[in-house]
């Protein structure tokens, strides 16, 4: 099956300051309705570097908190946090080639996202969950292992 992906070039806009900590990103929406707002989409710099994000679409009522900005939305845009500039390793103000693909695979939504999240109590919880998991195999190993050593003898 053909991942849905949608390249070209998008304006790269600051967030608004409510959703700085937030694990999600604004895009205009894709004429070819390739992914939709809820959607996990991992976002390629032309680099090479990526993240995992939330997608929101932009609509009417974002228009309307940046209308005093002047903000031409006639064009692609994407409103990314700093954090996520940061790994993309792309600057606020410049037009960039994005590739944008819809993500549906285990490792890229809960791993990837939580670590590329801009919250660190997300990055931090997700690696004690991982250890947490690892634990409870080894714990469950042992007991096994147990239970066959008692029967042995």
């Amino acid at each position: 099956m053909k991942k849905a992906t949608v390249t070209g070039q998008f304006v790269i806009n600051r967030s608004l300051y409510e959703d700085a900590k937030y694990g999600w990103v604004w895009v205009s929406e894709p004429g070819n309705k390739e992914y939709a707002g809820g959607d996990f989409i991992l976002i390629t710099s032309p680099e090479g570097h990526s993240i995992v994000t939330e997608c929101r679409i932009i609509d009417t009522f974002y228009e309307k908190k940046w209308s005093e900005y002047n903000v031409n939305f006639k064009k692609n845009r994407v409103f990314i946090n700093y954090v996520y500039r940061k790994k993309l390793k792309i600057k606020a103000k410049s037009i960039v080639d994005l590739r944008i693909v819809k993500v549906n695979s285990w490792r890229n939504i809960y791993w990837k996202f939580l670590q590329d999240h801009p919250d660190g109590g997300y990055r931090t919880s997700s690696i004690l969950a991982l250890v947490s998991v690892i634990l409870g195999i080894i714990g469950i190993l042992f007991g096994v292992l147990g239970i066959i050593l008692t029967s042995c003898i």
